[in-house]
């Protein structure tokens, strides 16, 4: 999960400025489904 926060960083911070220290992931399963929660607070 590390290395997939630091690729989306990487790629996001192409775009916008990002709070690095604040970002938030998780992943939710139920049954068959899986999702990615990502919060990236903006400068």
């Amino acid at each position: 999960m590390e290395s997939l926060q630091d690729e989306l960083v990487e790629v996001i911070c192409k775009y916008v400025e990002i709070e690095d220290e604040q970002i938030e992931m998780e992943v939710d399963r139920e049954e068959e489904m899986m999702a990615l929660r990502a919060n990236f607070p903006l400068k």
